[in-house]
């Protein structure tokens, strides 16, 4: 029989934090004070000071000597150097992924840019849509990490799963500022069209072509909104 495990007070420390640096809800390079914090978790030091440490190693949190606690700023370069590296992983993963692809998975990832399409046709006239149940983000994250989950490789998912968190903030602004558009929709359905036939170079190149793009679209962002709070409800 399962159990609910509860959480200890570090871990939902984490949580809690993490969540509100990925929402926006905390300005790229604010100050993260301790105090405040103890006092909105309803928690003591010791807990939400292992917390940040944590956040600090995955690369959200910058600890400053003498100083605390920040969020870490945004930037161009940081950007570029995610994206390198998750083109990196997905490429390793295609082949393995194309390998060993169930059915079951095929028809979860063709169901996901089912979606997609339906949030296109939903959201096609505005900038953004910001406070809906399930962001065309999320569904680009699911998508990709299910692709990755089918190489039935051991560590690469996790990996990428970490680089996605990282790149949460910037998605965000790009949501925001870009928007969605109709290219979005079109690449996925064709990487999805590509894993059903095995075409793995073809794949490849798409991938590639899709990561530069999105680079090159965010290169395009206004260089104050690396420093907003970008709320995504």
């Amino acid at each position: 029989m399962k159990q609910n495990i509860p959480k200890t007070k570090s871990m939902y420390a984490y949580d809690s934090i993490k969540d509100a640096i990925l929402k926006g809800e905390y300005s790229p390079g604010v100050r993260l004070v301790l105090k405040d914090l103890c006092e909105s978790l309803s928690l003591s030091v010791i807990p939400v000071r292992e917390s940040l440490n944590t956040l600090e190693r995955d690369g959200l949190v910058t600890q400053i000597p003498h100083q605390g606690y920040t969020v870490t700023s945004l930037s161009v370069k940081k950007f570029e150097e995610l994206l390198a590296i998750r083109l990196s992983l997905e490429i390793t993963a295609l082949p393995h992924s194309i390998k060993n692809i169930t059915e079951k998975e095929i028809v979860h990832i063709t169901s996901l840019t089912q979606e997609m399409s339906r949030y296109w046709e939903k959201h096609k006239d505005s900038q953004a849509a910001i406070n809906i149940q399930k962001e065309f983000m999320t569904l680009n994250k699911e998508l990709h990490m299910a692709i990755a989950c089918a190489s039935q490789l051991i560590y690469l998912p996790g990996m990428l799963l970490k680089v996605f968190d990282l790149s949460h903030r910037y998605m965000n602004i790009m949501e925001y500022v870009i928007g969605i558009r109709e290219i979005d929709v079109r690449e996925h359905i064709e990487m999805v069209r590509l894993i059903k036939e095995r075409k793995e170079e073809e794949l490849k190149k798409l991938l590639t072509t899709h990561l530069e793009r999105v680079i090159n679209e965010f290169k395009k962002t206004p260089e104050d909104y690396l420093s907003k709070a970008i709320l995504a409800q």
